[in-house]
């Protein structure tokens, strides 16, 4: 090796690449970001519950999907790599005789470039998030005439967060000590103070983020009691239905995606930051970090709501006797019956 430094950088993925909890909760990471992938491939294409929001949250939640397949991309070049490194890639460079240093070294460059990836997609998540929350806000407070607006508002909130989230991006890319190799793609020096400055501001904005979509269920549930009124106009009442619709869809998100952020700095916190080594911090982070988990989470919860809602439509169905989801069998026996009915009905009317 050509100094000590990259010979402790050696030592160091060695003993990761010993650690088959390690290794598995890396190939599990990598699964949930190509899972991530092909579910919302599935939903893009089958499912659209959403097609009721306003073209400005239709807009804004596309962005959100965007930033979702992002981080996963993150996660599968990342936490990929580094598992084909310590695995596959180690056992070729042992059967080749390498024995200084089985497993191939990551530039660090390329590394950060990999988490910035996926620190991107997850800032721009929970970002698109406090976007929705603004948007539905601006429907709230404009019911009777926010119907006939068209996207410009989504294009505004939605560009303003990308300058933002490019910006603290190239923030944390310039604060990173850039050393030759790294044993783990992750950031290093000061580049670990500003990340965990931005984790902490996820976890403020989705904590902002609950708090608005919370008052709004509040408000628009207060708005539907009155809806019955004959003053209120038909385009008001669709609002308020509408937004009732989306808050219930994205509160339930907010939260669980609060929960797993603050959570998982919590638990980095207690277990990850007080290890002496780097191979032990970088064990525990990995192992204690639930991030990941909502990439999965999206796609899930909008593919089980289409199914529910096609349920629903299938019940409606079978019981108001129409389409062509009711059985053959059972269309046979309304119609006896209604034969039968209108049958009883003629003979009583054309009694003298």
């Amino acid at each position: 090796m050509s100094n000590q430094s990259d010979a402790e950088v050696c030592k160091s993925t060695e003993e990761l690449s010993r650690n088959w909890g390690f290794l598995v909760n890396l190939a599990t990471r990598a699964f949930i970001g190509i899972s991530g992938i092909a579910c919302s491939l599935i939903v893009a294409k089958y499912a659209n519950p959403t097609s009721s929001f306003h073209p400005n949250a239709r807009f804004i939640l596309k962005i959100h999907f965007c930033a979702v397949l992002t981080a996963c991309v993150g996660l599968i070049l990342g936490d990929g790599f580094d598992f084909l490194r310590m695995t596959i890639f180690k056992q070729i460079r042992v059967g080749a005789g390498e024995v200084e240093c089985p497993v191939p070294l990551i530039l660090s460059s390329l590394g950060c470039t990999f988490r910035s990836i996926l620190l991107f997609g997850n800032l721009c998540s929970v970002m698109t998030m406090s976007c929705l929350a603004v948007e539905r806000v601006v429907a709230t407070v404009k019911v009777g005439s926010y119907d006939g607006r068209k996207k410009g508002l989504g294009y505004v909130v939605v560009g303003i967060m990308a300058t933002i989230a490019v910006g603290l991006i190239i923030w944390q890319a310039v604060s990173i000590d850039i050393e030759p190799y790294v044993a783990f793609a992750t950031f290093k020096g000061r580049g670990t103070a500003v990340y965990r400055f931005l984790v902490n501001m996820q976890i403020a904005l989705d904590c902002f983020n609950c708090t608005v979509f919370f008052c709004l269920l509040l408000a628009n549930c207060y708005m539907k009691k009155q809806i019955f009124k004959i003053t209120v106009s038909l385009p008001c009442k669709y609002q308020i239905s509408e937004n009732r619709n989306a808050i219930c869809l994205l509160l339930p998100l907010a939260i669980f995606h609060m929960l797993i952020y603050s959570g998982t700095f919590v638990l980095i916190q207690q277990f990850a930051v007080t290890q002496k080594d780097t191979a032990s911090r970088v064990r525990m982070s990995i192992l204690v970090d639930l991030m990941p988990f909502y990439d999965i989470l999206l796609p899930v919860v909008l593919l089980w709501r289409h199914f529910v809602h096609k349920r629903a439509v299938a019940k409606m169905n079978t019981v108001n006797f129409i389409g062509k989801l009711t059985s053959p069998l059972k269309r046979k026996k309304i119609q006896a019956e209604q034969q039968t009915h209108f049958a009883m009905l003629d003979k009583m009317f054309s009694k003298p």
